[in-house]
């Protein structure tokens, strides 16, 4: 029994051996890679292991919609309105953020992106039940015209901004 106690023991410290090693691997290739147009504006910092590289606009460039902006953002728009909810508290809607900001840039005349904070907006999440991160909301005309939720591929996202255009 002692023997196969030291074997486990032993395993566990070679996984966490290799287990720090690719880490580190990992961490030396994104910190080789040209640094993100994001991380030259940050102060000039570079990015680091813990700092995603990140191509793509900086998520709190979007325009943030709360209760107070949501006619003039959305109501009263003129393109259509394609809204990215997410919490602070679950950082899942992160993974999104490159296929959003690569729609932003691709429909950057014909689509507006903005963000809704769930936690600073329950009333707008209420309205449009809203409960899980991410959500995704498309409104055209001032009108929602589609909702999902979840870890989606950019085709899918596609398709909601399809339902919004004339």
């Amino acid at each position: 029994m002692r023997d196969l106690l030291l074997v486990f023991i032993f395993t566990l410290i070679v996984g966490s051996i290799i287990n720090d090693w690719q880490h580190k691997q990992a961490s030396q290739s994104v910190q080789g890679s040209a640094p993100s147009a994001n991380a030259s504006a940050n102060n000039g910092s570079q990015a680091t292991a813990a700092e995603p590289r990140r191509d793509f606009p900086d998520f709190n460039s979007f325009p943030s919609l709360n209760q107070d902006n949501f006619n003039n953002l959305v109501k009263d728009s003129d393109k259509p309105v394609f809204v990215i909810c997410y919490s602070p508290n679950n950082l899942s809607y992160e993974r999104m953020v490159p296929l959003v900001a690569a729609l932003a840039q691709e429909h950057s005349g014909s689509l507006k992106v903005v963000r809704l904070n769930l936690m600073d907006s329950p009333v707008l999440a209420q309205r449009y039940e809203v409960f899980s991160v991410p959500s995704y909301l498309v409104f055209s005309k001032g009108q929602l015209t589609t909702k999902w939720a979840g870890i989606v591929a950019k085709e899918r996202l596609e398709d909601m901004i399809a339902t919004a255009k004339p």
